[in-house]
């Protein structure tokens, strides 16, 4: 069929995009004038009131249908909205519905496209920096603590302020941590916290490039008050308590196919696998480390022309990947290993942050708050594999090693993390710390990862290659894109 289903979404998504941005780029210049005949301090209600009117219309052209299950809550003093967060939708599907004295907490203004980082900022939404992901590329966001204080000074001023509890999107489809940012805002302003849930937002929206029209649930729960502090109850303790509190009345709404399987299951050792070239790191690292020695001088022009001639004969199949590896490992032959973990080291601060796949790091936050244990298993070698390990601050990284003598390599390969060899590291690994595979999780991206996912209970494909999602589809496995 030449118009498949997922076409049509695509194009569809596509036309919704470029409507948006017209609707943007026309509005911004009529905007930037209208609010000089404003007074400055009720500019940026001005641009939440267009804002809010704006999102009605997106949610027209993009065909979706907002069905509250209960009415909208009204609120004589100014409360927290907590939602789940299932698709990049949510805050056009929040503001339509709550109006313009909602001030959102999101991620750094200059993470959206313009004209859409633009509105943000002009609207006085208060962005924050989350992890490390967000201090590396976007140094001006709000730190943590400034954005609190923001959002607290807002609640004073009779402003609703809606928080994402768990950070980022769902990407996995499913309920990620909460964190105790809006229980401490809550605890500090006084200001209860309204929950709320969105159902079917996922489905409508399938991806950044896909979309499709469909109906979106909104539900609303409970009012929570928060606790007093005392002696008795200090604030770290309450902030926990209240966060854990909001997370079981945001569950409570929330249909079973939202919530992980981790929910309802007894405490046990359980471990994440994750691939590191193309599922947490945008690329290959080791070719990427191989440009950096020639560019660096490192190594000399035949080598790295040599490397990369055995990876062309390796993409056309005529060098088997096993053979192309040992001998591109070759090149570190009578390197100090010292002088290798430093040059790594070097190499992974200048460049890998800024290839990190930042759709992992809330699923790695999860796994890691529930106790999960955090292994990294790889082809990359041992060297670049303890960099990776450090980032993430796993528990282990499992990968490639090469043999040593005498405090230099010797340019063989003793072990090549690769197809089988994963799978046996994993279950070395599980059976060293006692571990029921059946209940362990694994995230990787190639055809070639399929032995470690069969000997895993949770397989996610994440960005994965024609033959991976194929086998993924046919298996009914979780695929990332």
């Amino acid at each position: 069929m030449l118009w498949d289903s997922s076409r049509i979404q695509f194009l569809f998504g596509i036309w919704v995009k470029l409507a948006f941005l017209a609707l943007g780029l026309v509005e911004l210049p009529f905007m930037l004038i209208a609010e000089r005949f404003v007074l400055a301090e009720n500019r940026d209600h001005l641009w939440r009131l267009v804002s809010h009117w704006n999102a009605k219309i997106l949610l027209r052209i993009a065909r979706l249908r907002l069905e509250l299950r209960s009415p909208v809550p009204q609120h004589d003093r100014s409360v927290i909205f907590v939602s789940n967060h299932p698709s990049m939708l949510d805050g056009f599907l929040c503001f339509s519905i709550l109006g313009p004295n909602l001030i959102s907490l999101i991620a750094p203004y200059h993470s959206f496209p313009f004209p859409l980082s633009v509105w943000m900022k002009k609207a006085g939404a208060v962005d924050v920096s989350r992890d490390q992901y967000d201090a590396f590329l976007y140094p001006d966001a709000r730190s943590k603590r400034a954005a609190i204080e923001t959002l607290i000074q807002q609640l004073h001023a009779g402003h609703h302020i809606l928080i994402f509890p768990e950070g980022h999107v769902e990407r996995t489809k499913t309920l990620h941590y909460i964190h105790t940012g809006a229980a401490r805002i809550a605890l500090r302003a006084k200001r209860p916290v309204q929950t709320m849930t969105l159902v079917g937002a996922d489905r409508v929206h399938i991806d950044e490039k896909h979309q499709r029209p469909g109906k979106i649930v909104v539900r609303f729960g409970d009012l929570l008050e928060p606790p007093a502090i005392s002696p008795a109850l200090p604030f770290r303790t309450a902030a926990k308590q209240f966060s854990g509190e909001i997370e079981r009345a945001i569950v409570d709404i929330l249909p079973v196919r939202y919530l992980p399987d981790y929910y309802n299951r007894a405490s046990r050792p359980t471990a994440v696998f994750i691939d590191i070239d193309r599922t947490i790191y945008n690329g290959y690292s080791q070719q990427d480390f191989v440009k950096y020695l020639f560019r660096h001088k490192l190594i000399r022009r035949r080598v790295a022309f040599k490397i990369f001639y055995w990876l062309l004969l390796e993409k056309f199949r005529i060098l088997p990947h096993r053979q192309m590896m040992r001998l591109g490992f070759s090149l570190f032959k009578g390197w100090k290993t010292a002088d290798v973990d430093r040059i790594v080291a070097d190499f992974f601060d200048v460049v890998v942050p800024v290839g990190i796949q930042s759709d992992m790091l809330p699923i790695i936050k999860d796994h890691r708050t529930r106790g999960h244990l955090i292994v990294l298993v790889t082809e990359v070698f041992k060297p670049l594999a303890k960099q990776f390990q450090r980032y993430f601050d796993a528990t282990a990284a499992l990968g490639t090693v090469l043999e040593e003598s005498q405090g230099r390599y010797t340019g063989n390969v003793t072990t090549l993390c690769y197809r089988e060899q994963k799978a046996a590291a994993v279950k070395s690994f599980a059976h060293e710390f006692g571990i029921d595979l059946r209940r362990c999780y694994a995230f990787a991206d190639s055809y070639s990862d399929v032995p470690l996912f069969k000997v895993v209970g949770h397989r996610t494909a994440v960005h994965p290659d024609a033959e991976l999602k194929h086998v993924a589809q046919e298996l009914g496995w979780e695929v990332l894109t």
